[in-house]
């Protein structure tokens, strides 16, 4: 089974190899909005592609799921997820992108446990600016951005 830094291996090595983009780490900053741009079009339309194998319409009664194709729908998507991640990382490699990733994935898993545990009902206290939940941001109302920070 491959895992992360495996996967992510392999999809720079497909991109680098015969993609006409090359490495999406070495794209000028111009070159890495419009590959993110049209990544994240094509992620989006691969979940909505996953989503027609799934009989979700509530004013249907079919409640069928195709799983093989519902599975490589996400696979497609997958796909352009990890361009998205290798394309924000240009100085890391796949085993640096897959270590931050899981780091920031269990500090977000935990966060979202406790919400649950909580009972979170989704409309905690947003910041005016970046419209986080307050408790993942640090704000500071004298400049124009917010500084987010996962715990």
């Amino acid at each position: 089974m491959m895992n992360l830094v495996d996967l992510l291996t392999a999809q720079l090595e497909l991109q680098t190899g015969s993609m006409k983009d090359g490495d999406p780490r070495s794209l000028s900053p111009e070159q890495r909005a419009v590959f993110l741009t049209w990544n994240h079009t094509a992620l989006i339309k691969e979940l909505g592609e996953a989503l027609d194998e799934v009989g979700w319409k509530p004013w249907a009664t079919d409640r069928s799921l195709d799983h093989e194709k519902f599975m490589r729908e996400m696979v497609d998507a997958f796909h352009f997820f990890m361009n998205m991640m290798l394309a924000a990382s240009p100085d890391d490699s796949p085993s640096e992108i897959a270590e931050e990733f899981s780091q920031m994935y269990q500090a977000k898993h935990a966060v979202n446990a406790q919400r649950q545990a909580d009972g979170y009902t989704g409309k905690a206290e947003k910041c005016p600016r970046c419209y986080r939940d307050l408790s993942e941001t640090t704000c500071d109302p004298r400049i124009d951005y917010c500084i987010t920070d996962l715990h």
